[in-house]
């Protein structure tokens, strides 16, 4: 069964991909194991009074939210990045947390998508341009580790993503 995954995004490993591929012309999706959020039973069971339309943009603001532990402040669009893939390999958690400084391991939609990037991309939801304060001052709260991190980005959740489709990939990589 096809899962819609919100997987985390990071900037510097996605513009890394599209680079590579861009680079050799290759039309092998390059396959990857990343961390996401999806609507798990054990989301249904944690939310139940929410609908399935509910349920993804919750999976998918947690996606968001998320992101903002992987920026490096190494030149990347201070915009939260979330990668919406449909996928078959689908496993619960997530194994390898090393450098994801914002993943909440115990949330309930917590999965690892197996995908192939970028044929399995359906969707990108990314931050407009107001969101940059925002997004800049909770990524360095994220990276310097301090104590009020998921307090500071809160502030993001005031601004909604925009959808792209997976035609406009190129668009998305070219965001300031």
């Amino acid at each position: 069964m096809t899962t819609r995954v919100f997987v985390v995004g990071a900037w510097d490993a996605v513009l890394e991909w599209h680079g590579v591929l861009a680079a050799t012309g290759d039309d092998e999706p390059q396959e990857l194991a990343w961390p996401g959020f999806a609507v798990t039973d054990a989301l249904r069971a944690a939310l139940p009074g929410l609908d399935e339309e509910e349920l993804e943009h919750y999976a998918m603001t947690d996606a968001a939210q998320a992101s903002l532990g992987s920026f490096s402040d190494e030149g990347e669009p201070m915009r939260r990045l979330v990668i919406a893939v449909d996928t078959d390999a689908v496993t619960p958690g997530f194994p390898d947390p090393a450098g994801w400084r914002a993943l909440d391991r115990e949330h309930p939609g917590l999965v690892t998508a197996t995908f192939g990037f970028p044929h399995d991309v359906a969707a990108w939801m990314v931050d407009t341009e107001d969101a940059a304060e925002d997004v800049r001052r909770a990524s360095a709260a994220y990276r310097l580790e301090q104590e009020d991190a998921a307090e500071v980005a809160q502030k993001c959740l005031r601004h909604e993503l925009a959808w792209f489709t997976s035609g406009e990939t190129e668009t998305v990589m070219q965001l300031p």
